[in-house]
């Protein structure tokens, strides 16, 4: 049974993003000289997860291999998805995220970095046909950033 798949990106929706608070530092300097920050670098999680829901009644085999290409990969990854119906319907790429801090607080002053993550969560339908007949089923994706 031939079973091809196409992501409908020009009908995609996305739900409203939120922004998560990672870590807040405040670092104050009440003498007249410079100090060194206490942190040079942090590192902080990535991700992203794409998932595909199959409706109750599809037609595609349990088993079938469908390779998606998202828009959004981490890693460096550009290469098409393949998720398995009932056995890999999702996956998920991390990526470690280092964020440069300051290097110095000035003189009589106060230094806060805050580090935020914002969530997104999409939604694009794939047009899947199996043996000629097509479903639309969604393909969902997750994916958080930082920000400094």
């Amino acid at each position: 049974m031939s079973l091809s798949a196409k992501v409908q990106w020009d009908k995609q929706t996305q739900d409203n993003d939120e922004d998560v608070l990672l870590e807040e530092m405040v670092a104050s300097n009440n003498s007249s000289v410079s100090e060194d920050f206490y942190a040079h670098e942090r590192g902080y999680e990535s991700s992203i997860t794409h998932s595909i829901t199959f409706p109750n009644d599809s037609k595609v085999p349990m088993g079938s291999k469908i390779e998606l290409q998202p828009k959004l990969r981490l890693g460096g990854n550009t290469g098409p998805l393949t998720l398995v119906r009932g056995s890999e319907e999702s996956h998920t790429e991390v990526e470690l995220v280092r964020l440069k801090m300051p290097g110095v607080v000035p003189p009589n002053s106060k230094v806060t970095v805050t580090v935020t993550r914002r969530e997104t969560f999409s939604s694009a339908p794939v047009e899947i046909s199996v043996g000629g007949a097509q479903r639309a089923l969604p393909i969902c994706a997750r994916a958080s950033r930082m920000s400094k």
